[in-house]
């Protein structure tokens, strides 16, 4: 087996020498920049973690030296601010206290050293001119007044007594009418008063009569004399004053068939026909289209039962005769 002959070196020429290195020059700058900047970033990134961990110290702690803190040190940062205010605070009350030990030794001092300074006894002569002063001053004093002894309080002082007294039993009740009258409406025959009450159905009086007492009312003409009524006792003084409205909806029951020709009277004196909307219950519901108003539309046919599509149906009526009730106004008002 013969030896393969030596590789001859390749040789570089200048051309691929000088890219070589420029190659070499740019894979060289590529990767110190890199470095710089993952060290400009380690170090950003250090420096903001270092301000926080100074920023989680509080105040008082900043300033004191690692020696100071490690003595005062609790286990965390709130336990050793706590620790070191309790410290300046049991502190401040032992200094207190020997303050007030102090003071107080001191006025025990001045107090025995006034004690100690003993005053001159008194002479037996200066001792018989102050026993003879004191009886002079004795007798000139005028002997007091004498304390009356208070008299004894008398029974009227102490309040009723709890004896039987002899008073007469006489209350005054209120004269009874010497003629019975007639019971008023939805009243019994006893009156609560006691007082006497006439039979409305007696023997003196014709069946004619009875039975026609006994007829059911007119709702139309209770109607109309309750709307006179009304516009009777209005007067100039009771407009400043609050009273309640008549209800604008009329609630007829079935047995009361509502009269076409009823009318009622407007603010302005006119006469107004009253409009009827037929129920599905059978009643029938009365208005003056002129005077409505919405706020008291919806609770009136609240008050009267009515279901909310019966109060969409009845809307839509009225408001058909309410656009009904302003044309035939407005055709007064035409010029030929």
């Amino acid at each position: 087996m013969s030896t393969p002959p030596p590789k001859s070196k390749k040789t570089y020429g200048e051309a691929e020498k000088r890219s070589l290195l420029e190659n070499f020059d740019l894979e060289v700058a590529d990767k110190t920049r890199a470095f710089r900047s993952h060290l400009q970033a380690t170090l950003s990134s250090f420096l903001i973690r270092q301000e926080t961990e100074i920023f989680k110290i509080p105040r008082e702690l900043r300033n004191m030296t690692l020696g100071e803190l490690s003595t005062k040190w609790a286990g965390g940062w709130a336990s050793t601010t706590q620790r070191i205010a309790r410290e300046k605070i049991e502190e401040a009350e032992r200094e207190r206290e020997r303050e007030e030990a102090a003071q107080k030794a001191e006025r025990e001092g001045a107090k025995r050293k006034r004690g100690t300074v003993g005053t001159p006894d008194a002479t037996p002569e200066r001792k018989v001119k102050s026993r003879k002063d004191q009886g002079q001053v004795a007798g000139k004093r005028k002997p007091g007044k004498t304390k009356k002894p208070s008299a004894p309080s008398t029974i009227s002082s102490q309040g009723p007594s709890s004896l039987p007294q002899d008073h007469i039993f006489n209350p005054s009740l209120p004269p009874t009418p010497r003629l019975p009258r007639l019971p008023k409406r939805n009243e019994s025959l006893l009156s609560i008063n006691g007082s006497p009450l006439a039979n409305p159905i007696s023997p003196s009086t014709s069946l004619s009569t009875s039975e026609s007492g006994l007829d059911l009312p007119d709702p139309a003409e209770m109607e109309r004399k309750a709307l006179s009524k009304s516009q009777a006792n209005r007067s100039p003084k009771s407009k400043s004053s609050k009273k309640k409205r008549a209800p604008s909806l009329i609630f007829r029951p079935s047995l009361a068939v509502p009269s076409r020709d009823t009318n009622d009277t407007n603010k302005d004196g006119a006469e107004v026909r009253l409009a009827h909307i037929g129920l599905s219950d059978g009643r029938t519901l009365s208005f003056n289209p002129l005077q409505l108003t919405p706020g008291r539309i919806d609770d009136e046919m609240d008050e009267g039962g009515l279901g909310e599509e019966e109060k969409v149906k009845v809307k839509v009526k009225v408001r058909e005769e309410v656009v009904k009730a302003l044309t035939e106004k407005m055709e007064r008002w035409k010029v030929v």
